[in-house]
């Protein structure tokens, strides 16, 4: 649909609402919304906790341009925060609608503004305004290095603060915090010098995954926290073995690849496939202990210098059976396998399905039972791993695969294969369990966390029913969330 800009009133008349009159039904609009334009009132320039000078002012208008009396008109912030002083407004006789807007602490504000009948094929339009006492924090150098454990990076981070112009303002205090990883930083808190930069030497802590957050410390100027990331460089050690029994009496080379946590088997892969697969499962492992908030892998029942308690993994060169996860390892396609060198190598997929397996193998030793229902296991792995299926982003997508006869709830594949409605089509519901576990444990969303579900497996291995940690740590019952979860997930997917 169009979306025009009005540069003045012209033939509108004066301003003014009439939002004392309640909502109109859809019935009192007896003409089809075909446009919101803007006024006036984009664009501005304003202060935190101030409204800005002048009214938010739209029209709404039929296809022949002419205005809608009585048309409703919602207004929504969607970044930068701050007020409205109206946030469902009914148009006057000229079709014009307006509020107030006060802004929040965000540099950058937006305001949409859409219709609120379904009598409407008008887009929503966007307005924008600019807060002059948020700075900007801009990464100048520092970001994404590597160190050891209780190393300091090779290079300082440096930051710059901007005004809302873009000029570089100094004598600012600058707050340097580590929030993720552990760690330390030199100097915080840092005050601008006269190109508006600040700098702090940080030290990792044990990570995998480190996280700084820079923030503006000050009563009058304000700015969002910029988080600058680095990495911790695995203490990994390396061994080979032979004369080992591996899940089913699968035969392999007995060439064994031995690491901290983990026996890479394998059919024919190279001694170097086999450390590329070490060091990404090591990798995956660390970053999931981090989000559980687990210290050590001993924790969850793996002992580095107990060789029968690792975690084992068979890299298949010649994907002789399917890749799968069992207590205590997993099969997967290996780094000299027809997959990984036709399409794997750089493809993020590849890597997410490994973690996936590896995420199901840390699923079993935490909860010490087996599977959970098909719909949160195999959610969880995708979440957490990233996704071996392109996840849906939109709620379009959404629609447009619950339209196929085989697609039930998602919920409601509880057990495998008996609740498929057809069993070859498991494949398809991936990434609809991927977005009912992002559901859960988004902010966005139900609002859980890894450490609920380190929780309900906790409860799980005391003998819990599923049901009953279910709903103690997500906060919903299973039922509930299978009887809720399309209205949540659309409310989620158009936030």
């Amino acid at each position: 649909m169009r979306s025009w800009l009005l540069l003045g009133l012209g033939l509108c008349g004066p301003l003014a609402t009439s939002c004392d009159r309640g909502t109109p039904t859809d019935l009192e609009i007896d003409r089809v919304i075909d446009v919101i334009a803007v006024v006036s009132g984009d664009s501005q320039f304003g202060r935190t906790g101030e409204a800005l000078a002048d009214s938010i002012v739209v029209q709404v208008l039929d296809d022949k341009g002419v205005p809608i009396e009585s048309a409703g008109v919602v207004f929504t912030i969607t970044s930068g925060g701050g007020a409205l002083s109206n946030d469902s407004v009914e148009a006057d006789s000229d079709g014009l609608a307006r509020t107030s807007w006060t802004l929040g602490v965000g540099p950058e504000h937006r305001l949409k503004v859409a219709a609120a009948h379904a009598r409407s094929v008008a887009d929503p339009v966007t307005v924008t305004a600019t807060n002059e006492l948020a700075l900007q924090i801009a990464v100048l150098s520092g970001a994404d290095q590597v160190a050891y454990r209780g190393e300091a990076l090779g290079e300082p981070v440096v930051v710059r603060l901007l005004d809302c112009y873009g000029e570089a303002v100094p004598g600012v205090v600058v707050g340097f915090e580590v929030i993720r990883g552990g760690g330390s930083v030199a100097e915080s808190p840092v005050t601008s010098a006269g190109l508006g930069t600040a700098e702090t030497s940080w030290s990792v802590g044990k990570g995998p995954d480190n996280q700084l957050q820079v923030s503006v410390l000050s009563d009058s100027l304000t700015a969002t926290p910029l988080v600058v990331t680095a990495r911790t460089e695995l203490e990994l050690t390396f061994g080979w073995t032979a004369d080992l029994q591996f899940h089913g009496g699968q035969g392999h080379d007995n060439r064994i690849l031995e690491s901290n946590h983990f026996l890479i088997f394998s059919d024919a892969d190279s001694d170097s496939a086999k450390m590329i697969m070490a060091r990404h499962t090591e990798r995956y492992l660390a970053e999931l202990l981090q989000d559980f908030e687990v210290d050590t892998a001993v924790a969850i029942g793996i002992e580095p210098s107990n060789r029968m308690s690792k975690i084992t993994v068979y890299s298949m060169r010649d994907l002789s059976r399917g890749q799968t996860a069992f207590p205590y390892g997993f099969f997967h396609a290996g780094f000299d396998s027809a997959p990984y060198l036709e399409w794997g190598i750089h493809n993020e997929r590849f890597f997410n399905s490994i973690k996936h397996e590896t995420v199901h193998v840390v699923n079993l030793l935490m909860n010490g039972i087996g599977w959970q229902p098909m719909w949160f296991t195999e959610g969880f792995a995708e979440y957490a791993s990233g996704g071996g299926e392109p996840k849906f982003e939109t709620w379009d997508q959404v629609v447009e695969w619950k339209t196929l006869a085989r697609h039930i709830n998602p919920i409601a594949i509880r057990r495998y294969p008996q609740d498929l409605p057809e069993p070859d089509s498991w494949g398809e519901y991936y990434p609809m369990f991927h977005l009912a576990v992002e559901l859960l444990l988004s902010e966005d969303g139900l609002g859980r966390s890894y450490v609920d579900v380190k929780n309900m497996w906790a409860a799980l291995a005391d003998g819990v029913a599923f049901d009953t940690a279910f709903r103690t740590h997500m906060n919903i019952t299973q039922d509930d969330f299978e009887a809720s979860f399309y209205s949540r997930l659309e409310a989620y997917l158009t936030r």
